[in-house]
């Protein structure tokens, strides 16, 4: 046989964890980003409340996250470093779990190895490692794969083991739901079916116990950080599964019939060559693959991010919800690779899988450095935005209203960046948008219309990311101005008893709102 040595171990596990840092050193100096402001904010502020760690937040079960970040937090502060640090470690640790979980089944060193590799290079999972927030992925595969490794050993006291590792699988994100199937493909088919429905009823009975809990959790009240879910999504399936094997960027502009012909070709390719091969790794790791995108049924309709997507885009593709897929194909396409690199009747097809796995390392590593550029463009914009709070932190008390103009994500991202840098209990933050400059400056539709804004003016406050302009300070000041201005008219307005009244106030408003609206201009086409 063509690779017939036996390989070192311990050379492969090295070789695993050096390439997951090579593909991944240069993410490792990203700043925060999007809820990874919530998760601060809320180890912070936990003050010893650990009863908080098990609240279900829109479906979401997640205290080893809590527990995650609450370390790094107490260790590092806001220091990003060590957070993405953290996740890098974590990725190349369940490549070395999946190496051990491929050779535990095939018993081949080099399918081990090359399941390894792709993996902790794939394109189709880069979010999962450098977002800190995605980390509920991380450890999940991490204890699911724990899990199966367990499973296979024979003994009782590791079947007690994988049990336990299988509950904090479930501890970290409810994607785990779908592994008690795949320890069915791992028991003996030459067994009694009840025998084999027996040795995995313990994990059933904690499925069923979870579900039951989240559901409990749904009449007694869960805190909510973003919109509810839609109940199920169907689409979410042809996007993500193409996305294992393809870039996503190449497919975002993919109509609903491209992906679902791609989908379907791919599942029926596997199909075929599970009958054909009739190989246990391969039947696990189409498993894995199939029954680890079922959960994205059940969650928001994802957007595929191209190649002018911006990293708020990155937040709502499937990228870091097809981790656990991901160690799937990467099992099949490892079993494949080892039976064409080994083939001894033709030498080209040897010859073309040494290519195509050249080929494919090339295309993770230049995948890896696009979707890190835009990652690392919308951090840069969420530490200019912490800088320039910093430099209006006298504005940030107790009390404040802020409305905060051109700051990248949403209100609660922009609330979370705050609480946690801040310690403030009582604040209200307001996000503003250029795109919303025609109903802020409409005297009579314009949300600074409220009564709560006009009757507590002299809390209100503007902060203004110009994006660096040298006048940027000078523009929040005359903003400042302006509004308190066109606040004070509006509590005027509200106190006029008739419309001869309202009339020089209101020809006020209009002068004030469109003074108003030339400096958010001049903000804005400071930022272009």
């Amino acid at each position: 046989m063509l690779l017939s040595k036996k390989p070192n171990l311990q050379l492969q596990l090295i070789t695993i964890v050096i390439v997951t840092f090579v593909y991944y050193y240069g993410t490792i100096n990203n700043f925060f980003y999007g809820d990874d402001f919530i998760w601060l904010d809320r180890v912070r502020h936990l003050n010893g409340n650990w009863g908080h760690i098990f609240t279900v937040e829109n479906r979401y079960f997640t205290p080893l996250t809590y527990i995650s970040f609450f370390v790094n937090y107490k260790l590092f502060g806001l220091h990003a470093f060590w957070y993405h640090l953290h996740d890098v470690i974590f990725h190349s640790l369940n490549g070395l779990l999946l190496y051990c979980l491929a050779y535990q089944i095939s018993k081949n060193r080099l399918t081990a190895f090359l399941a390894a590799i792709t993996f902790v290079t794939s394109f189709s999972i880069i979010i999962t490692v450098i977002w800190p927030s995605a980390r509920t992925d991380l450890m999940m595969v991490t204890f699911s794969i724990a899990t199966l490794i367990m499973f296979i050993r024979s003994s009782n006291n590791y079947k007690y083991v994988s049990i336990a590792l299988y509950i904090l699988a479930l501890s970290a994100k409810g994607t785990a739901l779908v592994i008690p199937f795949i320890l069915f493909s791992l028991t003996s088919n030459t067994k009694p079916l009840r025998y084999r429905v027996g040795e995995i009823l313990p994990y059933i009975a904690i499925n069923f116990t979870y579900v039951a809990l989240l559901i409990m959790s749904s009449f007694i009240g869960s805190a909510k950080v973003i919109p509810k879910h839609n109940v199920v999504s169907l689409s979410n399936f042809v996007k993500s599964l193409p996305t294992l094997i393809i870039p996503e960027r190449l497919l975002a502009q993919s109509d609903m019939y491209v992906l679902v012909t791609i989908s379907v070709t791919v599942l029926i390719i596997l199909f075929v060559i599970n009958i054909k091969l009739k190989d246990i790794t391969l039947r696990i790791g189409t498993s894995l693959t199939v029954l680890g995108l079922l959960p994205i049924f059940f969650t928001n309709d994802y957007t595929l991010a191209g190649n002018n997507a911006s990293a708020l885009n990155l937040l709502g593709s499937p990228s870091n919800r097809v981790y656990l897929a991901c160690a799937g194909i990467s099992i099949v396409f490892a079993v494949i690779a080892e039976k064409a690199l080994n083939n001894n009747l033709y030498a080209s097809f040897r010859i073309a899988s040494v290519i195509l796995l050249t080929s494919l390392l090339y295309v993770n590593y230049h995948e890896v450095g696009l979707r890190n550029k835009i990652w690392s463009t919308g951090t840069n914009n969420a530490k200019y935005s912490m800088l320039l709070l910093d430099k209006y932190s006298s504005m940030l008390t107790e009390g404040s209203v802020l409305l905060l103009f051109n700051f990248e994500g949403s209100t609660g991202f922009v609330n979370g960046m705050i609480n946690s840098a801040y310690d403030l209990k009582k604040i209200e933050v307001h996000s503003i948008f250029y795109r919303n400059i025609d109903e802020m400056t409409n005297v009579d539709l314009s949300p600074l219309k409220n009564t709560v804004f006009a009757n507590n003016a002299a809390n209100v406050k503007l902060i203004m990311k110009c994006s660096g302009a040298p006048y940027e300070q000078f523009l929040t000041q005359y903003g400042n101005l302006t509004l308190q201005d066109i606040l004070s008219d509006y509590r005027t307005l509200f106190k006029t008893a008739t419309a001869a009244e309202e009339v020089p106030i209101r020809d006020r408003l209009i002068n004030s709102m469109l003074e108003f609206r030339k400096i958010l201009d001049k903000c804005e086409l400071a930022g272009a």
